[in-house]
């Protein structure tokens, strides 16, 4: 799946989170994040479901592109 980073992060500054602080919110690896953000991996369930974890289902929609 594709995710809208500029939606990412508007939705990050909004919760005050870090890169570091997001990843630990999904429960992911920091570096799965840095990858996904940085074009070297496409998010997978588990990347979606900690961004259901993160944020509520309203912010999800936009960030995530089907």
């Amino acid at each position: 799946m594709t995710i809208n980073k500029n939606e990412l992060f508007k939705a990050m500054e909004v919760y005050n989170y870090s890169q570091a602080s997001l990843a630990r919110k999904m429960k992911i690896d920091p570096v799965t994040l840095y990858y996904v953000l940085n074009d070297k991996r496409k998010a997978g369930n588990k990347f979606i479901n900690g961004l259901k974890l993160a944020f509520p289902d309203e912010v999800v929609k936009n960030i995530v592109l089907i």
